[in-house]
């Protein structure tokens, strides 16, 4: 099963010269139908013409793979097709070698035609000067020339020792050559260009230190194991210089040099691409840096110049030489330690949040935040007026709340008053005989058990009005409910008192009046 494979997509011929019943009334082909048809829609089709008849189309064989066909890369290639390729690798190769022995040949037609020249010169020169020669020659001990003209035997060794030279460097430049054509083809199986044949980054020799090995620390610099990087410096805390330190991280490597200048036109170069300017970093990087350089100089041109003219109109000049705000005030929030010796030991090298909370965050309907409000030691919300945090803001009620419970507190603490002024009266009153004390204490009895009955049919009269007003606010919700939407008063169902917190006689009427599920007396309570 695993030798099976998609065909391609090559169409055959039909044989059919005439259409044939249910074939595409476009094409004629007998395969799919005029709504499958991919070709062109014709003019008119092959239905009428009952010519021109397209092939048909090749029709897939269901493939049932097991689980490693389903996964071969090299199911349904044919290795007819990479022929092609070595065809084309072989006509330039071809191509290649034309081209050297094109170059051979006009350089040896170029150092003929030199030597030519060279030939020529000299000759005109020894006929413009034979007889001074021919003197300088005969006067010579040891003469280099013959009676004939013709050079002596060591001029023609030295003149053939020279073609030997010439021989052997062109054949050893030809060997430089065929060195270097060899170099330029890739090994079998390599897919990276020979002369570059590093393919992993951050590469290290067994003599260099693992990066990892420098701070054996947990909470020093992080290594990624998978790029092999460590940004960080591993002697940030050892408080040594970064001129001492063997590898202090990959961030200084990226922020040392003219790294920081390429990221400068790098981002230039998309800002001006984005509106339309015809720059590009990589295509180009000259043309982008004298493009940023003169943009840097317009820039602070222009700052410059409006800056004089902000000052020129409305002065202020001498504000902007003040020193910074660190010395003014003694005092800044950079981080640092020290040691001894003056040295930096640890310094703030990456911002912290001042707060580890969230800030300005209302919850419970709170218009203000927690500690927004202090009183007696204690914080709480603004809004309320309350020392309940997570509490449900209840606005001015809360707060009127709280001044009632002021103001009997204020009347409790003059009452206590008043009893111990009393207690203190009493006591720098004459003794009283027993009988004084006991018909006293019995009017005091008597007074309280009649301010007490008062107290408690005030109390039931207070809870029947509530249980009235209760049942004729029941009463007029029902009859507004029952009234059509457009002929019901403007604000009818707003009741009057809402804003006001309930007393404690309505709450115990509202409570005397729900009904509970559970109860078993509860069917009885309606009769």
């Amino acid at each position: 099963k695993g030798n099976e494979a998609v065909v391609a997509p090559t169409p055959t011929a039909s044989g059919l010269v005439k259409f044939k019943k249910g074939s595409c009334e476009n094409c004629g082909a007998t395969t799919h139908k005029k709504i499958d048809c991919l070709e062109r829609p014709r003019k008119t089709n092959a239905k009428k013409l009952q010519v021109q008849i397209a092939p048909d189309d090749v029709q897939q064989h269901e493939l049932n793979l097991d689980f490693e066909g389903k996964r071969d890369r090299w199911n349904g290639y044919n290795p007819d097709d990479y022929s092609k390729v070595i065809a084309d690798y072989q006509k330039v190769d071809m191509a290649k070698r034309m081209l050297k022995a094109d170059r051979l040949q006009q350089e040896a037609n170029s150092a003929v035609a030199n030597e030519d020249e060279e030939a020529a010169t000299r000759a005109a020169q020894a006929a413009d000067g034979a007889s001074d020669d021919a003197a300088a020659v005969s006067d010579a001990p040891g003469g280099t020339t013959t009676a004939d003209g013709k050079p002596a035997a060591g001029d023609a060794a030295s003149a053939a020792g020279t073609g030997d030279a010439h021989a052997i460097d062109s054949d050893s430049e030809d060997e430089q050559d065929e060195f270097r054509y060899g170099e330029d083809v890739a090994m079998p199986g390599q897919k990276f260009d020979p002369k570059k044949r590093i393919s992993v980054r951050n590469l290290r020799i067994r003599e260099d230190t693992a990066k990892y090995l420098y701070n054996l620390d947990v909470d020093s610099a992080y290594y990624d194991p998978k790029s092999r990087a460590m940004r960080d410096n591993p002697f940030a805390d050892s408080g040594k210089d970064l001129n001492e330190v063997r590898f202090a991280g990959e961030n200084m490597t990226r922020n040392s040099g003219d790294m920081s200048v390429m990221a400068k036109t790098q981002i230039y170069a998309w800002e001006a691409a984005s509106h339309g300017a015809d720059v590009h970093m990589q295509a180009d990087p000259t043309r982008a840096e004298l493009a940023r350089r003169t943009f840097d100089v317009k820039k602070s041109e222009l700052t410059t110049s409006q800056q004089s003219a902000i000052l020129e109109k409305y002065g202020g000049a001498e504000h902007l030489e003040a020193p910074p705000k660190e010395l003014l005030l003694a005092q800044s929030e950079n981080y640092v330690e020290y040691s001894r010796s003056g040295k930096v030991l640890k310094g703030q090298e990456k911002a912290v949040p001042r707060s580890r909370y969230e800030e300005d965050v209302l919850v419970n309907n709170h218009t203000k935040i927690w500690g927004s409000y202090w009183e007696a030691g204690r914080w709480g919300y603004g809004c309320c007026q309350s020392f309940v945090k997570n509490s449900f803001c209840v606005g001015d009620a809360g707060i009127l709340a709280k001044r009632r419970e002021v103001r009997d507190a204020t009347a409790d603490a003059g009452s206590n008053a008043a009893a111990a002024a009393a207690a203190a009266a009493a006591a720098a009153a004459p003794t009283k005989t027993l009988v004084e004390q006991h018909l006293e204490s019995r009017g005091n009895k008597r007074r309280h058990e009649e301010s007490a009955e008062d107290s408690a049919s005030n109390k039931a009269a207070r809870l029947a009005d509530a249980k009235r007003k209760l049942e004729q606010d029941d009463r007029e919700a029902e009859r507004l409910l029952a009234m059509d939407d457009r002929s019901r008063p403007y604000h009818s169902m707003r009741h009057s008192s809402s804003s006001a917190a309930p007393s404690e006689e309505e709450l115990e009427a509202y409570r005397l009046r729900q009904v509970r599920s559970d109860d078993p007396m509860a069917q009885f309570a309606s009769r």
